[in-house]
């Protein structure tokens, strides 16, 4: 990956667990007002709307890495990126494949 997470451990974890509780939780979505979307697909499809993207996680397992490179110099330094150890995409991921890229966008977005 082109980027990597300067946050302390702490911090990675306390930013795992917040995106773990939005993607099973619907009330802390409805609360904070975004919508995480996962899969490259689907993100780069948010960016074409012109979606502004809250943050970007992502895993060293991300399917097709040189899209997952190109998907984050397309974003530059605007978008927080944290990115997970390997395994963490599977532990956190609501679907049966984990596709170990996340975004968070507004929930407007969604609609």
């Amino acid at each position: 990956m082109a980027r990597s997470s300067a946050a302390p451990r702490g911090l990675r974890h306390a930013q795992v667990k917040r995106v773990r509780s939005l993607l099973n939780d619907r009330a802390a979505r409805r609360a904070d007002g975004v919508f995480v979307a996962e899969g490259l697909r689907l993100i780069e499809g948010l960016l074409e709307r012109v979606a502004p993207l809250h943050a970007l996680v992502v895993a060293p397992e991300a399917h097709d890495p040189r899209r997952v490179s190109a998907l984050l110099e397309r974003i530059g330094a605007t978008v927080p990126v944290l990115e997970l150890e390997s395994g963490v995409a599977e532990r956190i991921s609501t679907t049966v494949n984990a596709q170990g890229l996340f975004a968070e966008v507004p929930a407007a977005m969604a609609d």
